[in-house]
């Protein structure tokens, strides 16, 4: 045995840990615990011994997705025959929510996929808040735009190319990322958003002969398999109504492992405000786009509209917004606003006439966000109200201490 193990055994044997286990696999209520003296890497061990005793489903919430990444890359080594899930929010920085991670994409539909179709004892699946915040697609729903193939059935092309460009697949001549699948003769490459590697389906005649996954880099097979599932981008192919929390997904008696519940409420608050702000500015180009169309009598103007709209956005931001009754600060957000426009549409190639739709947009959109600040100046208070509470240890803070 390998000292990793040995010292695993040792945690696992441990009479807390066994303790720890035993109450958290109590069926009869929900058990509480509170953990105190963990440093370094003993979080870990004990998460490990803990699931050893008593294997059951475990959602691990880290700090943040750094943390959480070396989180399940420690239990991933210590639980070596068990997969370690890892949950990410869907953008290439957290709270960012105009650029999305294909990746990040691709191993959120995995883990859910994979949530849907388990008969394992118990999954285990590491995440942050940002990543708990997105809603995920609700298995029964996912289940309806899942394909199903398996090594042996019948598989009609023709069909296959239907289905998969009606779920938003792009056809090409070879695949290398998710969402994309090619036909080469008796070949078909899917890109699945429910796996880390492509299919290759190798058909005689009619019939699936074959099945495997290849690495698109070098088209080298890694592994024969004899069922497979294909499903589509949970962020572009289901609407609001068919999501839900992703504790609506975990089985009942999941395990909650937090490492800080405050942080984690207060995460939460900031992604809710953040992703205010984001539809705020999408709302505001949207308005911007079709004001710039309607002025300028052509499809040319939406740019411009949109670049004004969402620049006249950023301007009230940055001239101090909350305080509308000041004439010098709207001047100079107004200012700033047009200007900011102008250079944004002169560097796409607008000319003279559109860069004034994109400034007078932004001077629009400088005087309506101010009228949206209100609402973002009470949830401060409601904020401020509450770490008053907690600071003073007073249910009734007084407005000095607010």
């Amino acid at each position: 045995m390998d000292p990793l193990a040995q010292l695993l055994d040792l945690y696992r044997s441990a009479p807390k840990v066994r303790q720890i286990a035993e109450m958290l696999s109590n069926t009869e209520g929900v058990s509480r615990l509170q953990l105190s003296g963990l440093t370094g890497a003993q979080e870990s061990f004990v998460l490990a011994g803990a699931y050893q005793n008593a294997p059951q489903p475990y959602l691990i919430v880290a700090l943040d997705r750094e943390e959480a990444a070396y989180l399940q890359n420690d239990l991933q080594s210590l639980l070596s025959t068990k997969t370690i899930h890892f949950l990410p929010d869907s953008f290439k920085r957290p709270m960012y929510f105009d650029e999305i991670n294909a990746n990040h994409v691709l191993q959120r539909t995995e883990v859910i996929n994979r949530l849907a179709q388990s008969t394992a004892q118990g999954e285990v699946i590491v995440t942050y808040p940002e990543a708990l915040f997105e809603k995920v697609v609700a298995p029964q729903y996912l289940q309806e735009k899942r394909i199903d193939i398996s090594v042996g059935e019948v598989m009609d092309v023709d069909f296959m190319v239907e289905l998969m460009v009606e779920f938003g697949f792009q056809h090409v001549d070879f695949v290398y990322q998710p969402g994309q699948f090619s036909i080469r003769g008796g070949i078909v490459d899917v890109y699945s958003y429910g796996n880390e590697y492509p299919y290759r389906i190798e058909l005689f005649d009619v019939e699936v002969e074959s099945i495997r996954t290849f690495d698109p880099s070098n088209q080298l097979s890694v592994q024969k398999i004899t069922k497979i599932s294909i499903v589509p981008n949970m962020n572009t192919r289901f609407d609001r109504s068919q999501k839900v929390s992703i504790f609506q997904v975990l089985p009942k008696n999941t395990v909650v492992w937090l490492r800080d519940t405050e942080h984690l409420m207060d995460k939460l608050q900031m992604c809710f405000e953040a992703a205010e702000k984001f539809a705020n500015k999408f709302a505001h180009a949207v308005l911007g786009c079709g004001l710039g169309a309607a002025t300028a009598d052509s499809k040319a103007g939406c740019g411009a509209g949109a670049l004004g709209a969402v620049a006249g956005s950023l301007g009230a931001e940055l001239f101090d917004p909350t305080n509308s009754s000041d004439p010098i600060k709207k001047a100079q957000a107004q200012q700033f606003a047009k200007l900011t426009a102008a250079i944004a549409v002169a560097a796409t190639g607008g000319d003279a006439n559109l860069m004034n739709i994109g400034g007078m947009t932004a001077v629009n959109a400088v005087a309506n966000n101010r009228q949206l600040h209100p609402v973002e100046a009470n949830l401060i208070k409601q904020n401020a109200a509450r770490y008053a509470k907690i600071m003073f240890k007073t249910q009734n803070p007084t407005a000095e201490q607010i």
